[in-house]
This record gives C-alpha cells, structure tokens and sequence, in this order.
C-alpha cells in the first residue's frame, strides 16, 4: 500500500510488480483546465462531516465501506471499488461513516483559474 503520486502524464513510467495483483487508480486532468488532488484515508480518519470545497469530488472505496447521507438525497453506500462523482452545489455537505479499516479516497478536482 503506497500514498498517492502525481507525475505528469506525459513523461515515460514503468513499473515492476513485486508480489500479488494490484489495483492501480489513476487520475488524469486536462492540463490548464483542471487542477486534482488526491487525498488517502483509512476509515478511521475520515470525517462524520465533510463540506465540499472543490468543484467536483470523487469519492472511491478501495476496501470496507463508505456510508455517505445527504440532506436532500438519499443515503449511498460504497463498497469494494464502488465511486461516487459528486458536483459541490449537490452536495455542499454530507455526513460520513465508514469501517475502521477502510481504505477510501477522496478525489478533488477544481477548474484551473
């Protein structure tokens, strides 16, 4: 299990595998048009509030459960490999909870200004 790592898409990678199969995330933006962050976290750090602050917010389960409730819509579950695109004025505020042991990232992507 590695933190997340940005390069530039552009430039020539390679990669070794040293054991089991892996689920590789890759998030790619339009270079000038949108600017992304990639934020890990285990279940057990996530918030029981989060507020939207960029434009667009992906949320991916990579392991466990991710239980999102929103004031206007119903509640949605994620589960293993399950992802949730959300635009900030549907969703400015939601309320979290998940298994101590899942791992989920939160993708966030803004227009470039």
């Amino acid at each position: 299990t590695t933190p997340p790592f940005s390069f530039a898409a552009d430039a020539a990678s390679h990669a070794t595998l040293i054991g089991s199969p892996v689920t590789d995330l890759n998030v790619m933006s339009r270079r000038g048009r949108w600017d992304h962050r990639v934020r890990r976290m285990s279940g057990a750090s996530v918030p029981a509030q989060w507020v939207a602050r960029s434009d667009v917010s992906i949320w991916f389960c990579g392991s466990g459960r991710l239980c999102l409730h929103g004031e206007v819509d119903a509640d949605v579950t994620l589960e293993l490999n399950d992802a949730i695109v959300m635009r900030k004025s549907a969703a400015p505020v939601l309320m979290l909870s998940s298994d101590a042991e899942s791992d989920l990232f939160l993708i966030e992507l803004d227009a470039a200004r």
